[in-house]
Parts: C-alpha cells; structure tokens; sequence
C-alpha cells in the first residue's frame, strides 16, 4: 500500500514539472512593448458610445403648453396629454367657437319649447325671434338660446337674460296627461306664404261677350300680319282710293286741284319713238 502511494506522488511531482515547462515566461520587456503600440494606435483612450435616439419617441418639447382665454368662455387648454405605447404626445383641441348658439322657441302657456336654430350667431336672434312667432300664432312665445356644445336645453336663456327654469310654466307640458291637453294651448297653423290673406279683387263686368281674335297664321310674313290686325284688305283699299278708269279726271281732297289718272300705259307711241340703233336719224330724211 504504501509502495502504491509512493508511485503515485512521484507521478504527482513529475506531472508538476511538465506543466510548469510548458507555461509562458511572463518577460516583462515584451509587456511594455505591448502597451507602447497600443497607446502609439490610440486605443488606450476610453471609448464614446453614442446612442441613437429611438424615431418612436420624439424629444421632449421646452415649449410649455400655454391657456388660451377667450372673453364669454371658460378656459380650456388647447393641448391635452394623451399617452401611448410609443411614449406621450400632445393632441390639439381646438375650443368651440365663442358664438355657436342654438335658438329655441317657448310656448309660454305651457313651457312646451322647439328648436329654431341648431347652430347660429347673435346677430340672427332678431330673425329667430320672428320665425318663432309665425310658427306659433296662436300662443305667446319667446325667444331663449344656449350655447353649443357644452350646455344643455335646460339651461337656456331669453334675450333678455331671464332662465327658463324660471318660467311659472316651465316643464308644464311633460306633467299634463296627452288626454287633458288644453285646448286653448296650441301653436295653431304656422303662417306661410300659402295661407297668408289675399286680396280680393272686384268681378269685371263685361258689357257683351268678346269674340275671340283667331290664331295667326305662324308662317305669315309680318306684314300680312300687321294687314290682318289692322283689318286692311283689297275692299278696304278699293273703297279708300274709289273705281277710277284711265284718262278720268276726279277732284282732289286737298283742294279744287284736278288731278289726272294715269293708266298703266306708260309707253310712247311707236311712231313717235326713238330708234336706239340709229339715234342720229332724223324726220327730214
């Protein structure tokens, strides 16, 4: 046994002086010349590293969000926080527009109330306020309106600034049974061009019966036109200028001139003519 373990540790001792053999020789010359081209390479120095900034999340804004407050309005901020996977962003929101109205016209006898304007300005109350009373002419109406968005029909006001929760009737219609609706509380018949009041006109009285013009003749020329209006036809001409014969001498009806009629003879006599081929020629030849 003991011969055993005396073999193995000079196995052991001779195992150690291999390794040692083949370890490197730490030569500290060769160190520095190491180190001397690393530091000539300049790899010696500490490495910057940039990081690039993520497209998904954009840099943050050194403008701060600012309160826009417009007179008549609450004060809303026109950018609003709204957060995602990606990061935080700003949404606009643009505020509702400081003259956005809706017109609604009050049935005073009961509170009953319907809209005229969904979306208007001050300076069409007026026109409201005259629609609202052609639509009910039965009842006494008035005009109220509340802003839009934002606020509901109950909060409206008159034009004179009165609530409508402050009506004696106000909300009376929706208490009332559909079967005991007062009669004497309605709108009545909306007044429109239909049915506004004519004015009556006097029968024409006619001493006889016109005959009728007959039609005239499309294809006539204007003249033949202008005859047949005028009622100029041959009789009425031959009864104006009378049966006159040739060579008849008749008065005149501008004075006592005697006027002679010519005939449509116009010629001369072949005798007394002369000849256009010869007009050098003469009676004494």
């Amino acid at each position: 046994m003991n011969r055993t373990i005396q073999d193995m540790r000079a196995n052991l001792n001779k195992l150690e002086r291999t390794r040692d053999r083949s370890a490197p020789v730490r030569d500290p010359r060769r160190i520095r010349e190491i180190k001397a081209r690393i530091r000539a390479s300049g790899c010696d120095s500490r490495q910057q590293v940039t990081r690039q900034r993520s497209l998904a999340v954009p840099p943050a804004s050194k403008r701060r969000d600012k309160v826009i407050v417009r007179e008549g309005t609450r004060r809303v901020k026109p950018r609003e926080k709204v957060s995602n996977a990606a990061g935080v962003r700003s949404k606009i929101i643009a505020p509702p527009p400081a003259d956005s109205f809706r017109t609604m016209c009050v049935r005073l006898c009961d509170g009953y109330y319907f809209p005229m304007s969904f979306s208007t300005g001050p300076e069409y109350f007026e026109r409201d306020k005259q629609a609202c009373s052609a639509m009910c002419p039965a009842a006494e109406t008035k005009l109220y309106y509340h802003r839009v968005p934002g606020e509901e029909s109950e909060a409206m006001i008159s034009l004179e600034g009165e609530a409508y929760t402050a009506l004696p009737n106000a909300f009376l219609y929706r208490k009332r049974a559909q079967d005991k609706t007062d009669s004497s509380c309605t709108c009545g018949t909306p007044v429109t061009l239909a049915n506004l009041p004519t004015e009556e006109k006097a029968p024409l009285e006619l001493s006889a019966i016109p005959t009728p013009a007959e039609r005239p003749d499309a294809f006539a020329d204007p003249e033949s036109q202008m005859d047949l209006q005028t009622g100029l036809s041959k009789g009425a001409v031959r009864e104006l200028t009378g049966a006159v014969t040739h060579g008849k001498v008749r008065s005149s009806s501008e004075g006592n001139r005697e006027v002679r009629v010519v005939g449509p003879q116009f010629l001369p006599d072949p005798e007394g003519a002369i000849d256009l081929r010869s007009p050098d020629r003469r009676n004494g030849r």
